[in-house]
């Protein structure tokens, strides 16, 4: 059976997709033959968990439940300096800013570390607070704020400059939180997890911006927003993708459906049409969004 897939991300440009495995690996795909590019990514002594490209698409980030994560030349696939350490238990989600100088890490140990692109070494303190695992982290799109989702239940939207928190921390998920992401115009905060419903926040106000999403039957592993905003993507340890509209908060069309285990990551291609999904079936499934409207 092939590895299970439990992160992905595409190039600025769409080209190329990268899948993190369970299988310590990470591979590079060329999108429009389907076919893998090159050798895989090796280094990492355990599952990855996170993947990210820098916003010129010259670099690619890697996170571990090794704890540590790695930084690749995306050209020519070989690693840049040493791995990225200071974690003391796995790494759950890796990104980079959106002015590619900072890249950061959240992890099972309760913290999220924000890092120097250039130097590979932590820019300030870890953000500590949380009292789980840090599950998923993205940096805001204007690159001031840093949101992490936690397995206590809570997100909270850190000050990237200073390392502190902006306000109070975001309540109101039953269970853990196990993905989010921030709306590209910058205005909304969307979270899942273990209650199987997604919520959407306000970021100025901190608070909730409509009713919950909900569909899933069982815990939402991952969110994705097109770059318009206009769409809003989760996939669910029920094996199933939804398509829902943002201004409706409605789902579009039925699940997809295709899957036979868990959907851990997806992604939007940049112009928004075409979804990637990776599952614990060991799949990739692209999904043309244009079909599921």
């Amino acid at each position: 059976m092939p590895s299970q897939v439990l992160a992905l991300a595409f190039t600025p440009d769409g080209s190329v997709l990268a899948t993190g495995c369970k299988n310590n690996s990470t591979l590079l795909w060329n999108v429009a033959t389907r076919q893998v590019d090159g050798n895989p990514l090796l280094g990492h002594s355990n599952s990855i968990r996170g993947v990210a490209f820098s916003p010129d698409g010259s670099q690619l980030l890697t996170g571990s439940e090794d704890g540590s994560a790695r930084l690749w030349n995306a050209g020519t696939r070989q690693p840049i300096g040493n791995a990225l350490t200071g974690h003391t238990s796995a790494l759950r989600g890796v990104a980079f800013h959106p002015g590619g100088a900072l890249m950061a890490t959240g992890s099972d140990d309760g913290t999220a570390q924000v890092w120097t692109v250039n130097t590979r070494q932590p820019a300030g303190a870890p953000l500590t607070g949380h009292t789980g695992s840090v599950r998923a982290l993205a940096f805001h799109p204007a690159g001031r704020l840093l949101a992490t989702g936690s397995a206590d239940g809570t997100a909270r939207l850190w000050l990237v400059g200073t390392g502190t928190l902006s306000r109070e921390p975001l309540t109101g998920h039953n269970g853990s939180i196990r993905t989010l992401a921030c709306t590209p115009d910058g205005a909304l905060l969307a979270t899942a997890g273990d209650d199987a419903v997604i919520r959407l926040w306000d970021i100025v106000s901190h608070e909730l911006s409509g009713d919950p999403l909900a569909g899933h039957a069982e815990p939402v592993l991952a969110i994705a927003f097109t770059a318009d905003g206009a769409l809003l993507a989760s996939g669910s340890r029920d094996g199933t993708v939804r398509l829902w509209d943002t201004k409706t908060r409605q789902p579009l069309g039925n699940p997809l459906t295709g899957h036979t285990a868990s959907v851990h990551t997806l992604a939007f291609t940049p112009d928004g049409t075409v979804l990637a999904t990776g599952s614990a079936d060991g799949k990739v499934f692209l999904w043309k969004v244009a079909d599921h409207r």
